[in-house]
């Protein structure tokens, strides 16, 4: 028998009788009257005594939010008491209901829902019904190997499968939440949470970035205005006169930035005296999975969008040193490097703005950026495979690693406080540590991550690092 449900104040269940029912009044109550409570601890009672091979109490232990222990219905606590008072355990180790009393992992890929039976166990274990969600402890390995990826999580890829450049540029900026929106899975964040209240200006500095960032990609004023005034019936700016001004200044600020790399571009001889307006040209590539070195027959299409010029703002930021505006500035200059000579300008522009200076990606060659992309792309498919020990405070730890500037304790306590802003990484590897190698320092992943995308195709054509 199996009886779910046993959580704290739901089970017995209260009267709610409406409020013209006299009779549920305590003054009126007399013996005998039907009380919802106690017919529902009669049920409790008649359920144990039927019972003839096993029965199985089912309550909510710990808050789904943040993990916080719950406590169980009130008849539960009672027959705990009564099997503490009554009963002993083989040598007294450990209470009875703590014998008999079974943690169970809600989530199907827990690895907590794998591990072996106990001998000494009282409980049968309920592991999970689905043994391809398990992830297990292959997930802090360095492991390259495609089939034993795939075969640690149950995923496999498609034999299609049509990639964008958006979609690598979200990979190497968080490859955690990339594996899980893949497979459907959609973390949920604080920030995402409506608001009864409504907001009157932004203030995430991480917000007014990304949507500088859209205005300064927008093809035109008329554009810009229109994506503003999108936002703002979404409910992303603020509505009214607020909104208004708002729109306003965001436009005032779109102006500035564009000026500022008109200045930048005419400087470096990318342009003579037009304004800056961005265009894109549309083109796709097709690789196969066997040409990244993955065992697959999986055909890939990149579907890529070149801007001509690049130019990607950090605005918030003095070192311009943010992996994840890195990443997305070199595969933006990879992109442009693939477009065919005939469809491009003569002198390419890639560039990534900051608080208070600039950098100026140097150009990929043709067969440079078709390397890359091979190389990118096999570690975007290994990361839809299986979730990778990998996401921006990884990068930013082996960055300074790379620079020297910072000991490898250091680049970790960042790393740490990184982490634990990311709820997507959270999710599926629970703790820091899970992401380090058996010494405690960084994983081989890592570093391979690094030797292979970032050391190549990112900090060797960022001059600005390397100073």
């Amino acid at each position: 028998i199996f009886i779910l449900g046993l959580n704290d104040s739901e089970f017995p269940r209260k009267e709610h009788a409406p409020g013209f029912n006299l009779l549920t009044l305590k003054e009126f109550f007399r013996r005998g009257d039907r009380s919802r409570s106690i017919d529902d601890r009669y049920l409790f009672l008649e359920a144990l005594l039927s019972a003839q091979k096993s029965i199985t109490f089912s309550f909510i232990g710990a808050s789904a939010v943040d993990g916080t222990a719950k406590n169980p219905s009130a008849v539960i606590q009672e027959l705990w008491d009564y099997l503490d008072d009554n009963f002993k355990t083989p040598g007294d180790k450990v209470k009875p209901r703590n014998r008999l009393t079974y943690k169970a992992r809600l989530n199907a890929y827990d690895t907590l829902n794998y591990l072996p039976e106990d001998k000494d166990d009282a409980v049968k274990r309920l592991p999970s019904f689905d043994e391809k969600c398990c992830i297990g402890e292959v997930q802090t390995r360095a492991e390259t190997d495609p089939a034993k990826f795939s075969a640690a999580t149950g995923c496999k890829l498609p034999a299609n499968l049509l990639v964008s450049s958006q979609d690598l540029i979200a990979f190497f900026a968080n490859p955690a939440k990339a594996f899980l929106r893949y497979n459907g899975i959609a973390c949920h964040r604080d920030d995402e949470d409506l608001n009864d209240i409504e907001d009157f200006a932004l203030t995430s500095p991480l917000e007014k970035g990304e949507l500088k960032q859209k205005l300064l990609n927008a093809a035109g004023d008329e554009q810009a205005s229109i994506m503003l005034k999108s936002l703002k019936k979404s409910g992303k700016i603020p509505y009214g006169v607020f909104g208004e001004h708002t729109v306003s200044e965001f436009m005032q600020e779109s102006l500035r930035l564009k000026l500022r790399i008109r200045n930048f571009l005419l400087a470096e001889h990318f342009a003579e005296n037009a304004f800056y307006e961005p265009y894109s040209y549309d083109f796709s590539l097709t690789l196969s999975a066997k040409e990244l070195g993955l065992n697959f027959d999986t055909k890939i299409t990149f579907a890529a969008k070149a801007l001509f010029p690049l130019c990607v703002s950090e605005f918030w930021n003095k070192k311009i040193d943010s992996p994840k505006r890195l990443y997305a500035l070199a595969i933006g200059a990879l992109c442009q490097a693939l477009v065919p000579e005939t469809q491009r300008p003569p002198k390419r522009c890639a560039a990534i703005f900051g608080a208070e200076k600039y950098g100026s990606f140097e150009p990929f060659t043709h067969d440079e950026a078709l390397e890359a992309l091979k190389i990118f792309m096999k570690w975007y498919l290994l990361g839809l495979l299986k979730p990778l020990p990998l996401w921006k405070g990884a990068v930013s730890a082996y960055l300074a690693k790379a620079k020297k500037d910072k000991s490898q304790e250091e680049a970790q306590l960042d790393a740490v406080g990184d982490f634990d802003h990311e709820e997507d990484a959270r999710f599926i590897f629970k703790k820091y540590e899970n992401l380090l190698d058996e010494n405690g320092s960084l994983n081989e992943l890592w570093l391979n991550f690094g030797e292979e995308c970032f050391k190549p195709f990112v900090k060797a054509h960022c001059p600005w690092l390397n100073a």
